[in-house]
């Protein structure tokens, strides 16, 4: 599956199964992978709300200068192709 912001001057919500939010800042590339609890911030601003869900993997965050293995958190993240904080 793969979330896009369609207009640049809005931002969407996600809610996802396992109790995690997700905004996304306008203008904003996220794909969620194939593998569990996994997604890739391609470019641009996300607010990340996530879950600890006993006997899951942990969650992991993408982006084009690594990743970050999340244990129930929140946490924002930026992402460009020459830099991520």
């Amino acid at each position: 599956m793969r979330l896009d912001v369609i207009r640049d001057d809005v931002a969407a919500r996600i809610e996802l199964d396992d109790g995690t939010s997700l905004v996304l800042d306008r203008s904003t590339d996220l794909s969620i992978e194939d593998a569990a609890r996994t997604a890739r911030l391609n470019d641009g601003v996300l607010i990340a709300d996530v879950a600890q869900v006993d006997g899951s993997p942990s969650a992991w965050l993408r982006f084009p200068a690594g990743s970050v293995r999340v244990i129930g958190t929140k946490l924002v993240l930026t992402a460009a192709a020459d830099r991520a904080g």
